[in-house]
């Protein structure tokens, strides 16, 4: 069974917080469908998508990955 982590991340501009619940439901969804098991969700809130050092949880979902903490990553685009 894979291990999933899952990333959501909105931007003030052009959605709410709303949103990240929408991805994070609808990441599941998938997860569940392929039969995986979710481990860790990163979010960040409210950041522009225009540069991955400005999103500490995309910082973060890099270095688990780079240890070994999951086998897929998915994002709702």
């Amino acid at each position: 069974m894979k291990r999933y982590a899952l990333y959501a991340r909105y931007s003030s501009e052009h959605q709410n917080e709303r949103s990240i619940d929408d991805q994070v439901a609808l990441c599941r969804a998938e997860i569940e469908r392929r039969g995986g098991t979710l481990g860790e969700i990163y979010a960040d809130y409210a950041i522009s998508g225009s540069h991955m050092r400005s999103r500490p949880r995309m910082l973060q979902l890099m270095d688990d990955a780079r240890d070994g903490r999951f086998d897929v990553v998915i994002a709702e685009a």
